[in-house]
């Protein structure tokens, strides 16, 4: 029997080697995106501890700069949490086209795949009618000699 031979091979391994790298690309991307997301959350937390010490200093005696600085801390972390919020904003939609070009990376690799193993299955066709062809033609030969399927005594 014959070997068989994919004549893409080689698109079929660029195709795998293109999905890995999108896979790591996308897991870089969310990545990144966990990390900005994180911050933002760090930012709000740290906005609200803000906010409860600003409660707690409105109860007591606060002098008028204590108060200006706390509302000052209050509006740069406010304009913090926004600038994170974009970054984070960002992130999501990185992720999301990472997602897609992966999607379309697995979706090229699976094609590929396919039509090696449509090409597999013509090679076993193939084969297979060409034993068949070799059987009829020694058959064939064999008859032709007079060593078909008689034995002496049948005639």
């Amino acid at each position: 029997m014959a070997r068989f031979v994919y004549k893409l091979q080689n698109v079929l391994n660029l195709k795998e080697r293109l999905e890995e790298q999108q896979k790591i690309a996308f897991a870089e991307a969310e990545s990144k995106r966990d990390e900005e997301m994180f911050k933002l959350q760090s930012y709000r937390k740290k906005r609200e501890d803000i906010m409860e010490s600003l409660k707690e200093a409105s109860m007591g005696n606060l002098s008028v700069t204590e108060l200006r600085h706390l509302n000052n801390d209050v509006k740069t972390t406010d304009m913090l949490i926004a600038n994170q919020e974009k970054a984070a904003w960002k992130a999501e939609e990185e992720v999301e086209r990472q997602r897609t070009l992966l999607a379309d990376a697995v979706k090229e690799r699976k094609i590929h795949e396919k039509l090696r193993e449509k090409a597999f299955e013509n090679f076993l066709k193939e084969e297979e009618a060409k034993e068949k062809t070799s059987i009829d033609e020694l058959v064939s030969a064999r008859y032709a000699r007079g060593e078909g399927g008689m034995t002496d005594g049948e005639e």
